[in-house]
């Protein structure tokens, strides 16, 4: 073979070799070390490592809005307490509040959640040299799945740092939607960023005759001392000024009353068709009826509303009671309560027929309120996760190998001479040859070859 300065051309020259300016050199260097450049900032900002720049980024701006919410919460003129009462008024307008801002709590915890998983996978998942060096000491690891077992074969601080994103997702799931219940009148949403209480009002019953609306004497020392005095509430239905008294017929009057949350209504006053002319009061029969303390001592079972039920001495005779299946006691009243309503015309309660009933409107008085420890505590758990992305993100080398992909990528270009022939090796004798150290792996592999 001959180089190209052996030959000549047609007048028996040597050609000249090709001459290059070092102007030319210059720009073709530049233009390599550019296309280097630029396809390490490709390889930084593709891959797994985009996952995680969006992961710390969506967990960057979840981290705004927290900060910006507790900023809002300490800063609202309603703010006395670490609780603070964000809106006070209708019932629907709170429960419309509630879900949309749960909503969108839950999308915005979804996304970070679901970034901080990401994040944990990459921490989890091998890098070629922690494979080797597994399959140097006879164990195997998991790619492709979220692993445990591969914790122990990993860098420590990849471990470490695995831990706290994990323990740091745990307050996120406590303290956003969990719901307890509490006091006479409350409903209130606890262990969550911002929550609703729906009132339920407690009442008086005041059964009174067609006397008591004209003024006549409203004294009755049946009245439980828990409840707005008789003669105040005959004061309030005479002027109806201060107080405003909605008329209801029986059947109205039982629809209203008979549900667990009194929210729209208060004290009741039971008009009866029975005359009390020549007696000493105009008030026959008075009740207090308080939310959440009706319980059934032998069954401890909640029995709302049962003055509807248990006061019509005749209600047995005149309707099918059931009985608790816990007592010898009557059901509640909730149980059967459309009976009731099947009999209106005939229901007296303590024995006196019905006329009609004046009932007490009020605006109501439900509430949504936000909890600063809770937003403050989220936000630390933010906080640490926004840095372990980050770091994920830009320090995390060694190009983890995430995906079965990425494994067989890895595998053709560089193979392990330490699973040599081992290609059909199933995972049951793989797991096998690790319990045994891999001793029998090649006795694995010839029991598994055909004959």
């Amino acid at each position: 073979m001959t180089s190209d300065y052996s030959k000549t051309d047609s007048k028996g020259d040597f050609p000249k070799p090709q001459e290059y300016s070092s102007d030319y050199h210059l720009r073709s260097n530049s233009n390599e070390e550019a296309f280097v450049v630029l396809s390490t900032h490709a390889q930084w900002f593709s891959g797994w490592r985009a996952g995680a720049y969006s992961a710390a980024g969506l967990a960057f701006c979840s981290l705004i809005i927290n900060v910006v919410a507790v900023i809002w919460l300490a800063r609202h003129p309603d703010s006395k307490s670490d609780l603070v009462e964000v809106f006070n008024g209708s019932c629907d307008t709170v429960a419309q509040m509630d879900t949309w801002v749960h909503l969108a709590i839950n999308a915005l915890s979804t996304l970070l959640l679901a970034g901080s998983n990401y994040c944990m996978q990459c921490l989890c998942a091998p890098n070629r040299g922690e494979i080797d060096k597994a399959h140097s000491r006879g164990r195997f690891l998991d790619i492709g799945v979220p692993s445990l077992r591969n914790l122990s074969s990993i860098a420590s601080s990849k471990g470490l740092m695995w831990w706290l994103l994990g323990l740091s997702s745990i307050p996120l799931h406590l303290m956003y939607v969990c719901t307890n219940s509490t006091g006479k009148a409350d409903i209130v949403r606890y262990n969550s960023a911002f929550y609703s209480s729906l009132a339920a009002n407690d009442y008086g019953i005041y059964m009174v005759s067609p006397e008591f609306l004209s003024g006549a004497n409203a004294s009755h020392p049946l009245v439980e001392p828990t409840m707005v005095s008789s003669e105040k509430m005959q004061q309030d239905v005479v002027n109806n000024e201060t107080v405003k008294f909605e008329r209801l017929d029986t059947l109205a009057c039982l629809k209203t009353y008979g549900q667990v949350f009194l929210q729209d209504y208060r004290n009741l006053i039971i008009v009866s068709k029975n005359s009390t002319a020549g007696t000493n009061s105009s008030v026959l029969r008075g009740e207090s009826y308080q939310f959440g303390s009706h319980i059934d001592p032998p069954s401890q079972t909640y029995t709302p509303f049962d003055w509807i039920c248990t006061p019509d001495p005749d209600i047995g005779t005149k309707i099918d009671v059931p009985s608790s299946p816990n007592s010898f006691e009557n059901a509640p009243c909730d149980s059967y309560f459309d009976r009731i309503e099947g009999i209106v015309d005939s229901w007296q309660p303590w024995g006196y027929a019905v006329d009609y009933c004046l009932a007490e409107r009020i605006e109501q008085q439900c509430s949504f309120n936000g909890n600063i420890p809770i937003v403050s505590t989220v936000i630390v758990c933010n906080t640490v996760k926004v840095l372990l992305m980050l770091i994920v993100a830009f320090r995390l080398t060694g190009n983890p190998l995430i995906t079965i992909g990425d494994a067989l990528e890895s595998f053709l270009e560089s193979p392990d001479n330490t699973i040599n022939d081992l290609c059909l090796l199933s995972r049951v004798d793989a797991n096998k040859a690790e319990s045994e150290n891999w001793r029998l792996q090649r006795d694995i592999v010839e029991h598994n070859k055909p004959p």
